[in-house]
């Protein structure tokens, strides 16, 4: 049907004309799985127009390709979506048992996976025609990346919610089989190679807004390339440089505690924890970008500050939920560096479903008298309190008669217990035997902390929380697969198969930063992403285990060198990084409990329990 034909002949691209294209022409369409246009036509190049030759040529050919793979990615992700919607709709009609086939934890499970990964299409895909309306240099590699994901992303969604039409989904009377059709015959199944070596560019602030024109509105994003944290980062390595001892990662290590006491001693000292906070509270008037470089810093050279992580998700619930006399009480002294508070919500009977809490407050006079036992409790051995979800009305539902208390790790009747963990990480387990609280010390209502315990969540789930950015093991691995030799002497990265394996992690890492991005939006706004801090999550721990494992494989027998070891790849970092990310899916919520979050507030399917 095309009247002009593109070809790349060598370093030649030539533009053919079609002579004939009649019903005696030879050749003609093909029939195919996705009734795409096809044809299998005889190509006459005698008669061939010659457009450039050389690199130009090439470079043009292959910016063609390019657009076609972000338009055919961005096509990609609606067909994904609209694939979603047809399932969404489906499982709220049909039931089986008796019931709604929507509210079976596996169809919105695997609804919420699906949800999840076309956000990120969405994302991977306005950041690449950005970068392509810039004539960035990477913007090829930018619409390869669009294009992989969305392509796997809708397959993926389509015959999934083929499958929960049952067979209906096969049947020619459903559209969803018009979608899996499509979605597979356009896709392509491996990496190219451009993706392999590159990566896309780097987002301003992720922004995504509302112009208030044209219907709807249009969409406006900022995906310029700027590092908010550029000004501030020669001043943030002379701090370390001056204040930090190379034996503290070496001790947190050995120990398993990941806070370091005269580590943060300092931080508070000059100012750096309380960036960013009013100074009624006791804010410092330090910039927030080099508090924030200080701790990326501080990352990139394998500290961590775990201790502070949940000290500052604290503060935050506090800053939205408490009373004026607990930010008076309690932010000042954190910020000075006098208080570190570790979270009690885990039961040893309990797990993710923390509103089964056993553990106790019963109300004696002014005070609550706490009785009961809370696991998981990291870094609890420094911290001055424990924040406490107990039960203080056993007669109500079980998630109205909760509420959270601030307990003193010095109180009378409290105990600690460590508990060593597969990442090497030291967590505890905390006792509470007729522990004495004043009632200044409750947070929220009486019964009012299941509400008060989601404000912290959403913090804690937040990819602006500090200690949230991490390392990036692909790029450590990627350094190292340039220069590893094989016995053959060509390189790790000369690999086909593992160079594209690596490449796939790109993708995933690429998506797990715009979510994150998206998330730090929301709260630069002002508000609470209960839905898109449990995306970000969910993908991004996920990705790590997946990422972790691949490594190892990747990596062959020196991979499971420990970070002790001789000769241990990046220091052993990729086998430790393996150990750690099991925990990942876990703390802040099962990424179970995030699915059913992100299928009930994000796509609407009724509760399951």
């Amino acid at each position: 049907m095309a009247d002009l034909v593109a070809v790349l002949r060598g370093d030649e691209l030539l533009l053919l004309r079609q002579p004939d294209r009649g019903p005696a022409a030879p050749g003609g369409a093909v029939h195919n799985l996705g009734a795409l246009p096809l044809a299998d036509c005889p190509i006459d190049m005698e008669h061939a127009l010659v457009l450039a030759r050389g690199p130009a040529a090439v470079r043009a050919y292959r910016r063609a390709l390019s657009r076609w793979e972000l338009l055919t990615g961005a096509a990609l992700f609606g067909l994904g979506s609209k694939a979603l919607d047809i399932g969404v709709d489906y499982v709220m009609q049909r039931k089986a048992f008796g019931v709604l086939i929507g509210t079976f934890q596996t169809i919105q499970h695997r609804l919420a996976d699906n949800a999840i990964a076309l956000d990120g299409a969405r994302l991977l895909a306005y950041g690449a025609a950005w970068a392509q309306d810039e004539n960035l240099p990477t913007a090829d590699t930018s619409a390869t990346m669009a294009f992989l994901f969305a392509a796997e992303t809708a397959f993926k969604t389509a015959s999934e919610v083929l499958h929960f039409h049952g067979g209906y989904g096969y049947t020619l009377e459903y559209d969803i089989q018009l979608y899996f059709r499509r979605a597979k015959a356009t896709r392509r199944g491996r990496l190219p190679r451009g993706v392999r070596a590159a990566r896309a560019p780097r987002l301003r602030r992720g922004t995504d807004t509302r112009t208030g024109t044209g219907g709807e509105g249009g969409l406006t994003m900022d995906f310029r390339e700027f590092d908010e944290l550029a000004s501030h980062r020669e001043a943030a390595c002379a701090w370390v440089e001056a204040h930090v001892r190379p034996e503290w990662v070496e001790e947190q290590r050995r120990s398993g505690t990941h806070q370091t006491a005269e580590l943060h001693t300092l931080l508070a000292r000059d100012g750096i924890l309380a960036a960013d906070w009013a100074p009624e509270y006791g804010g410092s008037g330090v910039d927030p970008g080099f508090a924030r470089a200080v701790f990326d810093e501080l990352g990139r050279r394998g500290l961590a500050s775990d201790g502070w992580s949940t000290t500052s998700m604290v503060l935050r619930t506090i800053e939205h939920v408490g009373t004026e006399e607990h930010k008076r009480e309690y932010i000042p002294a954190a910020l000075r560096g006098d208080a570190l508070i570790a979270l009690g919500y885990s039961e040893p009977d309990s797990g993710s479903d923390v509103a089964a809490a056993k553990t106790t407050a019963v109300r004696d006079g002014d005070e609550w008298v706490i009785n009961g036992q809370k696991m998981f409790t990291s870094t609890a051995q420094l911290c001055s309190h424990v924040f406490v979800l107990a039960r203080t009305s056993p007669a109500v539902p079980k998630q109205k008669g909760l509420s959270m208390f601030l307990v003193p790790t010095d109180s009378a009747g409290y105990d600690i217990q460590p508990i060593h963990t597969l990442g090497g990480q030291r967590t505890n387990a905390t006792f509470y035997a007729d522990v004495r609280v004043p009632d200044s010390a409750r947070l929220g209502g009486v019964d009012g902390g299941w509400g008060v315990m989601h404000v912290a969540l959403v913090h804690e789930r937040s990819a602006s929380s500090p200690g949230s950015d991490g390392g990036s093991l692909v790029r450590d691995l990627a350094a190292w697969a340039r220069t590893a030799r094989r016995p053959d002497g060509t390189t790790v990265l000369d690999d086909p198969l593992a160079a594209e394996r690596i490449g796939r992690m790109a993708v995933d890492e690429e998506v797990t930063r715009l979510l994150a991005l998206r998330d730090r939006w929301r709260v630069q706004k002002g508000d609470l992403p209960w839905v898109e801090g449990s995306m970000w999550k969910l993908f991004a721990t996920e990705a790590a285990q997946r990422h972790s494992s691949d490594i190892l494989d990747i990596l062959g027998p020196e991979g499971v060198l420990a970070p002790d070891a001789a000769g241990a790849p990046a220091n052993g970092r990729f086998e430790e990084g393996f150990r750690a990310a099991v925990v990942g899916t876990i703390y802040g919520g099962t990424s179970e409990i995030l699915r059913e979050i992100i299928a009930e507030r994000h796509l609407k399917l009724p509760r399951n329990r």
